[in-house]
């Protein structure tokens, strides 16, 4: 991907869309790697900071304000992502944008390239965390969290779904 983007780069404008959290501080630090300041949307913008007051080190960026000019990598969330947005980009910019999708999911879509990247772990390696964690408590969100939460009662541990409690923040719990 590093190369993708370097090569890329220097042709034109690369656009990479991954979701707002998690994806996209990748493709930050990515950016990075490959010697460019990524221009990001404001909603990547807010959650790199999020990351970084946590001590996660993903280089540097800038958030998008009319500032395309600024590098040769703009990353954007996928939802604000279409083939009108890489015209409008192209005609307004005057540089041929190159775009890639970052997912876990296995689609090309109408982008260029897609890169397999996945922050999410599946069912045996989330048992392997919580063995290797060995928590007082486990709540159990998103996805099947109720089997889950069962499986990690029956094996030893205090595991509870949050779904099942209806709250809205942790401290409700």
């Amino acid at each position: 991907m590093i190369n993708w983007v370097s090569q890329n780069s220097k042709k034109g404008l690369v656009l990479l869309a991954g979701y707002s959290l998690g994806k996209s501080q990748e493709l930050t630090k990515i950016a990075n790697e490959a010697g460019i300041i990524p221009v990001v949307h404001d909603s990547i913008f807010e959650a790199n900071k999020i990351y970084e007051k946590h001590g996660v080190a993903l280089g540097k960026y800038l958030c998008l304000e009319h500032n395309l000019k600024d590098s040769s990598v703009l990353i954007m969330p996928p939802q604000l992502v279409d083939r009108h947005l890489f015209a409008t980009l192209e005609h307004f910019d005057k540089r041929k944008v190159f775009s890639a999708l970052a997912t876990g999911w296995g689609r090309k879509g109408f982008f260029d390239m897609t890169f397999s990247l996945s922050n999410h772990s599946d069912f045996n390696d989330l048992l392997e965390y919580v063995k290797q964690s060995n928590p007082k408590l486990v709540l159990t969100d998103h996805g099947f969290c109720e089997e889950f939460g069962r499986k990690l009662n029956r094996v030893g541990f205090n595991a509870k779904p949050l779904k099942q409690h209806k709250q809205k923040m942790i401290s409700e719990y």
